[in-house]
């Protein structure tokens, strides 16, 4: 499968090996040196010389067909380009270059692109795994720039995760954006290029498309499908259509420094990674020149295709390598020297490198690898002592960051779980912002649309701003949008997060949706009607005195305040205050209903003030030194049985494995709160058929989770496929409120535990009873919840009863 060939990476490594190879063997000078041997050996007969003759000459006729055939270059001017993915990485960079062109640029992407966007280019934000999305943005292209006739499928997504693992949403969602969006798209577009002059159909695959990967079985069985579909579309478009004029061409790089691969390690040796420079420069020389074909990157790309030729048992001898050599690179052997003025420095047994010790507020402690450019996050050893080194390297990102020194700093890989996006919207996300004074106050709203709930919170915090990287740090955010002049000034706040938590996404959004009195306009809407009267008074009694001015002022109606300008006294603490967990909350649904295009339902979320004092704080190292959530060797607690996470997660749901988290790495130090779960715990003790029972029913209780973002969410359009889900949660809901009513009659005399009744009255609750009568006014009674898909499609053909 020939290629054109690509610039090999600098440093030592398997590119180089073959690269050099390739050269030697290659050459003239070196077919002649081995010609004139063979002469001298008598052995100009052998069946290897004949093999090599003929790839020598298949190769240079090949080399000269492409200097005495080099096509011309189109004129971009005529040109209309489709990209997918143009928010960052390949695709941004493909945007910046094309945008120079003159040729008129449609985006297609779920991420809006980062400004400066360029005048010819206009943003489509569509998600690839929607036919509907697809189809309207398509539709706009055609209306707005003219018939396309350049198309880049360039998004792409993947799911670390083991098969055992994967969940049917991550493997739809890998699916559909590396495989199925690009072959929808060239379907649609197709005709239309049929009938231009000239037209470009460009796949962005992976050298991973011939080479099984651990924990990566989604992303190469999608980038081998999407190689397949190339080769197809090439022999229709050469023999079939007689359409010469469409090019297509087909990208084979290896890992590229866009961040997608942060967190899968490999030797740097084995696998060097590409600047996504290189990758652009590939892809657009392929374009202006008109050439179609296939690219390897770089140039050990070349022989992926030959992997599946190798004998079982070789593939397997060097599968076994490559595990040993990955799993070689997990921890780094350091030794700490202490120093007397605070700062250490420490000193890699293997490869001498001197790293820098930071130190942070509240046990929190990051090392800059001053040669590598690398951060990591250990705790404190004494000195002079072995430590191990915890965290994994992530690839580069596209942005700069850098220390208090100046120093780059690299981004690693944030956490991830198979429920880190819905449909290729973020399931988390975090509005932060702080106080324009002297007092350093923080407010965030922190929403989780996987389980329908937002918390608020508004604290005081101190220079280091260690209570906000703590709370980044155990929420795990996907997404921090913050005010632009947060992100663009000289906030202090900023200057933390991005020096401790440089792989945190950070979008910035306008000052004016930072409204306090829009935020009680949105509670009122948003949260349940119990809760909007408690969480008010919550607020304004918390927060009132937070920030005190003791002088008067004069509003001049460029603030939020409620009412009409006026003057604000010290006797007036709801004025002299701003209540920034409001601003924070509006904030959040402004970008969650104007840039995602996610509206939800009145009086349908589970609305929380969480408070700063009463929680004790626990450092990162210290979690690994306990075992809370990672094994005393560091490891994560999926993968052993140490951790005290691992050994009592039992829960069913995501909601209950949250909270857990959360009540391990943030236990309350309230102690009557503490009695009262203790008490609830030894009631159920002391009954052990009782525990046994609720064990088992609690494990009949579908996910709750998904059912109620599901009913949250309003339809952006009616669907049958939205009808059948409609369908499908009403049973949920009903098996749901069945199972209540059975758990809250397993209490025959009563709890005597206070957090048990008050569980029990919950359960109990007579407006289940109302609801369920109301189901079933619409749904038939002997209808149950089913598991299977089968028997799901066979009920919802006669669920609802005939009115």
């Amino acid at each position: 499968m020939p290629g054109r060939r690509a610039a090999v990476p600098l440093g030592v490594n398997v590119d180089t090996a073959v690269g050099l190879v390739d050269a030697a063997f290659s050459a003239p000078l070196c077919a002649a040196f081995i010609v004139a041997a063979a002469y001298l050996r008598s052995m100009l007969s052998s069946p290897w010389l004949a093999v090599y003759v003929l790839a020598f000459l298949a190769r240079s006729c090949a080399a000269w067909k492409s200097r005495l055939c080099e096509a011309e270059k189109i004129d971009w001017r005529q040109q209309v380009v489709v990209l997918t993915g143009g928010a960052h990485g390949i695709g941004l960079g493909l945007l910046r270059r094309l945008g120079t062109t003159g040729a008129r640029v449609a985006v297609l992407d779920i991420v809006a692109v980062p400004d400066p966007m360029p005048a010819n280019a206009i943003y489509c934000r569509c998600d690839l795994a929607d036919s509907a999305q697809l189809t309207a943005a398509l539709a706009r292209v055609e209306v707005e720039l003219g018939t396309a006739t350049i198309l880049i499928n360039n998004a792409g997504t993947l799911s670390p995760c083991l098969v055992a693992e994967l969940s049917a949403s991550e493997i739809d969602r890998v699916v559909n954006a590396n495989l199925v969006a690009p072959m929808k798209l060239t379907q649609h577009l197709l005709p239309g290029m049929l009938q231009c002059e000239h037209a470009h159909i460009v796949f962005v695959s992976s050298a991973l498309a011939f080479i099984g990967i651990p924990r990566l079985a989604t992303y190469t069985a999608s980038k081998a499908g999407l190689a397949m579909f190339y080769e197809s579309l090439k022999l229709e478009l050469r023999h079939w259509l007689q359409a010469r004029h469409v090019k297509a061409t087909i990208i084979f790089p290896s890992k590229v420094q866009t961040g997608l691969f942060d967190g899968i390690r490999m030797p740097e040796w084995l696998s060097p990674e590409l600047a996504s420079e290189t990758v652009v420069d590939a892809i657009f020389s392929a374009l202006d020149h008109a050439q179609g074909g296939e690219v390897y990157m770089p140039v050990f790309a070349n022989i992926a295709p030959l992997y599946m030729l190798i004998p079982p048992m070789l593939r397997d001898i060097a599968n076994d390598a490559v595990a040993v050599a990955m799993s070689d690179t997990d921890f780094v052997d350091l030794t700490l020297d202490g120093s007397d003025d605070g700062l250490h420095f420490i000193h890699d047994d293997d490869d001498d490198d001197s790293l820098h010790l930071v130190h942070g507020d509240d046990g929190l402690h990051f090392i800059h690898d001053n040669d590598r450019d690398g951060v990591y996050i250990v705790d404190v050893k004494p000195p002079n002592k072995k430590i191990k080194l915890e965290g994994r390297r992530g690839g580069d990102s596209d942005g700069d960051s850098s220390n208090s020194s100046g120093v780059p700093v690299e981004s690693i890989a944030a956490p991830t779980s198979a429920y880190s996006e819905i449909a290729g919207i973020p399931s988390t996300l975090m509005v932060l912002t702080e106080g324009r004074g002297v007092a350093s106050e923080i407010a965030y709203c922190l929403v989780n649309l996987a389980t329908s709930q937002c918390t608020l919170s508004q604290f005081a915090d101190g220079a280091s701003y260690s209570r906000t990287i703590y709370a980044l740090i155990t929420s795990r955010p996907q997404v921090v949008l913050v005010p632009r002049a947060m992100a663009d000034g000289k906030s202090k706040a900023m200057h933390s997060i991005r020096r401790y938590l440089p792989w945190l996404t950070v979008v910035p959004m306008e000052r004016k949706r930072f409204s306090d009195t829009g935020g009680v306009a949105v509670l009122q809407n948003i949260a349940l009607p119990s809760q909007v009267v408690q969480l008010t008074r919550a607020l304004h009694t918390k927060y009132a005195n937070v920030r005190t001015r003791h002088v008067r002022y004069t509003c001049a109606g460029e603030c939020e305040c409620p009412g009409e300008p006026a003057n604000h006294t010290q006797s007036d603490p709801y004025r002299r205050t701003r209540q920034y967990a409001y601003a924070a909350l509006n904030a959040t649904f402004c970008y969650l209903e104007h840039d995602l295009e996610v509206v939800v339902a009145s009086n349908s979320i589970s609305v929380s003030c969480k408070q700063m004092e009463g929680v004790m704080q626990i450092d990162p190292g210290a979690w690994r030194d306990l075992g809370l959530e990672y094994s005393s060797d560091g490891k994560d607690s999926r993968k052993g049985d140490r951790s005290l996470l691992q050994a009592i997660d039992h829960t069913h749901t995501r909601m209950g494995g949250r909270l857990l988290r959360s009540n391990i790495l943030q236990p309350l130090t309230d102690l009557s709160t503490i009695y009262a779960r203790q008490g609830a715990v030894l009631e159920i003790l002391d009954h052990e058929e009782l525990f046994f029972f609720l064990s088992a029913r609690l494990a009949e209780i579908p996910d709750i989770d998904a059912t109620i973002a599901s009913l949250v969410r309003l339809p952006v359009a009616a669907s049958s496929r939205q009808a059948n889900q409609v369908i499908s949660n009403v049973l949920h809901v009903k098996h749901i409120l069945q199972l209540a009513a059975f758990l809250a009659g397993s209490f025959a005399s009563g709890p005597e535990s206070a957090l048990l009744g008050s569980i029990v009255g919950v359960l109990a609750d007579p407006r289940n009873d109302d609801l369920l009568q109301h189901i079933h006014s619409v749904v038939r009674e002997d209808i149950t919840f089913e598991k299977s898909a089968q028997m799901t499609r066979s009920q919802r053909c006669h669920a609802v009863k005939v009115q």
